[in-house]
This record gives C-alpha cells, structure tokens and sequence, in this order.
C-alpha cells in the first residue's frame, strides 16, 4: 500500500501549529509510515521541535541555493522554500524527513547537537539548594518543586532549589532512581551526576550512578533523553548520545567515555515499566517467582509462613513499585531493597 504524501498547504498549517487535531494526527501518522518511528515527534518537546525546525529550515535553503550570509540575514517563508522544492521535484516528506531524521541529514558535527541540547546549563545557587537523600531501605518517592516525580533508591541522593527559577530546571542526583518529568516545554530538565549530564527531552528514564561505581548508565521507557559527559576541568566532551525508549547509554567513569546498548531484545523489565499481571488465590511464592520472570530483579521470602499467602489481584499497566504496595497492603507486609534483591518481610499466613 502507497504513502500518499500530505499536501504542502496541511504541512505549512502543521509546522505552524495552526492545524486541528485531525489534520495533525493525518500528518504524524504519514510521517510514521514513512520513517517507522510511531509517535516520534510528540517526544520532543515544543523548545527541541523548535530547535530541529530551525537547523532543517537552514539545510533546506542550503540545498535549494540561498546563500549562507543569506540564511543568516533574510527571513524566509515556509510556501517560498516549499514552491521553490517542488520545482525541484522534492516531495514535501523532505520536511518531516529532516526534521525526524536531523541527526542523519544535519552536517554540522556532533559537538553542535552538544551544544544546542546544553547550553543552557548554568550552576545552581547554593543558597537555595534542598537536599534530600533517601534513609530507607525501600524505595521512596520524592515530588520537585515543578511536579516531577522522583523514586529513590536506598541511600540515594537528590539535590534541588527550593524554586526552579531561570531558563532550565536543574537537579544534581548521585545513587540509584527513576524520574517521571513533569512536562514544561519552556523549561528543560537537567541532571548532574558527577561527571555525565542528562538532558531530558521525554518523561521517563532511570539512572544509575553509584559512588565508587566504574560504570553509570541510563535508561529510556518513554520519551527521550541526551546524555554527555565532562571532563575533569568542567569543560564538555566532544559529542552527545541520543536515547530513545529501549536504549541505554552506558558512561565509563574513568575515561569518560559513552557508549549506547539497544535493549529490544531484552525478556525481563526494568522495575518501573509496566506490565499486566493476574493473581487468583496465588500462592505468594509463586507471586514472587511470576515476577521474577516479568522484571530484573530476585525476590525473596523472608519466612516459609509468608509462600502460605495467597493474592487475588489483577494489576493491569502497573510498574513493581506499585504492585508491591498493594500487595504489601493487603498482606500486612513490608519490603526492603539491596541491589537488584528484594526481600518481602511479614508474618505471613498460616
């Protein structure tokens, strides 16, 4: 079956911003079809669409023959350069190719895209920092200022202003733990830890960066992020990676360097991705051993009495923290959490 290309006048009306959501969604699934990247657009936000719109326009008008001065100085409008590549028998997916694909059709260097996704980092004032670090030895959500959700591992440790102020909203963090941003596309969030930065273009990843740790990694559920790294003397290292969902960025400590792993092929899940799961008077053991199977993580039964349980549940979309909450509310237990172990701790039943 053909992908019957949109017409310029829907693309000008898309890029504009003016369309109705019927026409916008006709544009984002032709552009689906035609790159395989379902939903790729609506991870970016309104800031990182602007952005890639800017370098794609200065792509287009290099291709069809203005000028570089030119580019820099004399505003261009969209139905100029689109007559102008229709004329050269360019369909209009040009647009939306670039722009999706900017890393692949841009020529400027990886350390531009570095800059552009980070310039905006600025030191946070240490007079209005709050600190928070998890005591526990389960996991615990902490709420930021702006509506970002933080869940921490043990002894994991975020610090914060008490008011994101300025162009960004920027966090340190050190440890283990799962981030669900807030959306504010006029405001990027930025992580530190250590020696890697993470910019966040999507809503929900997990970082590790564990003192002493040799390696730190990051990992995508949804949406997207950038993650770089830096050098002793503060300066940037040449070069960003791009995560999307499934992919994590691995950061050598020691030499500084990044490398990315495609998770696709992955059975298990990370602890905060959803799964659908149905107990009916289960035994707890095999509770445990169910979920084994579904996410990266042992867990464990601290006394026989607990296997006696049984669980009646259907968890339809939810991650391992909240499946453990329920469960642990209805059998009046308790968890603690060392590592990629979990120990559930109760009386059990008998």
């Amino acid at each position: 079956m053909s992908n019957k290309p949109i017409s310029p006048e829907l693309l000008e009306k898309y890029l504009a911003g003016e369309s109705s959501a019927e026409e916008t969604r006709k544009v984002e699934n032709w552009y689906a079809k035609q790159t395989g990247e379902k939903d790729y657009l609506s991870t970016l936000s309104d800031l990182d669409k602007q952005l890639l719109e800017e370098e794609t326009l200065k792509k287009i008008k290099s291709t069809i023959g203005i000028p570089i001065d030119e580019q820099e100085e004399t505003p261009v409008k969209l139905s100029f350069w689109r007559n102008r590549i229709f004329q050269m028998g360019v369909a209009a997916s040009f647009l939306l190719a670039c722009w999706g694909g900017w890393l692949y059709f841009r020529p400027e260097p990886a350390e531009k895209t570095a800059e552009t996704l980070f310039a905006l980092i600025e030191p946070i004032k240490e007079n209005t920092l709050v600190r928070f670090v998890n005591k526990d030895m389960k996991l615990v959500k902490h709420r930021l200022p702006d509506g970002t959700q933080v869940s921490l591992y043990p002894n994991a440790e975020l610090t914060y202003p008490t008011v994101f102020e300025g162009k960004t909203r920027q966090v340190n963090f050190i440890g283990e733990g799962f981030f669900d941003v807030a959306h504010d596309s006029t405001h990027p969030f930025l992580i530190q830890s250590d020696k890697m930065q993470i910019r966040v273009l999507g809503t929900k990843f997990s970082v590790k960066a564990l003192p002493k740790r040799a390696i730190f990694q990051v990992s995508v559920v949804s949406g997207s992020v950038a993650v770089r790294s830096m050098r002793a003397d503060g300066q940037a290292n040449p070069g960003v990676v791009l995560l999307k969902p499934q992919q994590k960025a691995l950061f050598e400590v020691a030499t500084n360097q990044l490398k990315t792993l495609e998770t696709v092929a992955e059975t298990k899940k990370e602890i905060f991705e959803s799964i659908s799961i149905n107990f009916n008077d289960t035994p707890l053991s095999s509770v445990a051993n169910q979920l084994e199977k579904q996410f990266d993580i042992r867990i464990e039964l601290s006394n026989s009495a607990l296997s006696k349980c049984l669980l009646t549940a259907d968890f339809n979309n939810q991650s391992l923290p909240t499946i453990l909450e329920i469960l642990c509310a209805s059998l009046d237990a308790t968890y603690t959490l060392s590592g990629d172990s979990l120990i559930l701790k109760g009386a059990g039943c008998e």
